[in-house]
């Protein structure tokens, strides 16, 4: 298993070498006619098919969106991790996304990770990504990873598990990070501060993880993660709130 910073085709390591210079010439192309600088976000390629899938737990039961072509074979499969969003694999550019890669040859599956649907990064996602990889081995060998934002986390404790590490095919993260403290710090700047990124939206995900250890907190935070929960939902994707 390799980490590479390239584009999601570079993980697609089990590839038949006498298939690389056709996949590549096609998926390429189905791949940047949809995803370039030009493309209309509102459009989205046909012919792809979405399925859920549903995943054995021990504790909880989950569920993943697996995309797949409708016109051509597969060539390899790509675990998708989304990242910290109420709205998870139901997010209009996860989705989208999804299915240009599934445009390109790709199956893609998507799984539902309830800690991070809520907003609350907790251990136990790690343990839902490694259930969810366990499944989509069921459909491709050596599948890569690409993961989104805090997304990182989970990709990269799969990558590093010495019981998963051999099966995967490659990883990418996109606006992954990789010191925690300096994470929270950007979030929590105020503006003057020559903190340039500094993202006043992300500042309630942060409030909602640290509640339970303030001083003063309530005893019932449902209605004051309600009230962050409809900030969230009222300015994250609004261009004009940036």
């Amino acid at each position: 298993m390799s980490l590479f910073s390239g584009t999601p085709f570079t993980i697609l390591s089990n590839l038949p070498h006498r298939s690389k210079a056709v996949f590549f010439g096609r998926s390429y192309a189905a791949f940047t006619r949809w995803q370039n600088p030009w493309s209309e976000l509102d459009s989205t390629p046909p012919a792809i098919q979405r399925e859920t899938i549903l995943i054995p737990h021990p504790e909880r039961p989950l569920k993943a969106w697996m995309y797949s072509p409708k016109t051509r074979g597969t060539v390899g499969g790509i675990l998708l991790l989304p990242g910290l969003h109420y709205l998870g694999p139901t997010d209009p550019r996860s989705d989208r996304f999804a299915r240009v890669l599934a445009s390109a040859g790709i199956r893609v599956f998507v799984p539902f990770l309830p800690d991070f649907m809520t907003q609350i990064i907790r251990p136990s996602v790690a343990g839902d990504v490694e259930v969810a990889f366990e499944k989509f081995l069921e459909y491709e060998d050596q599948p890569g990873i690409f993961s989104i934002s805090f997304g990182s986390f989970p990709a990269l404790h799969l990558a590093a598990h010495p019981k998963w590490a051999s099966q995967i095919g490659g990883l990418i993260t996109f606006g992954g990070y990789g010191d925690w403290l300096e994470t929270i710090r950007l979030a929590m700047a105020r503006a003057g501060t020559g903190k340039e990124n500094w993202d006043p939206l992300n500042t309630p995900v942060i409030f909602m993880n640290f509640l339970p250890y303030m001083p003063g907190a309530p005893k019932d935070p449902v209605p004051l993660f309600s009230a962050w929960r409809r900030y969230m939902e009222r300015t994250w994707g609004d261009p004009t709130m940036k």
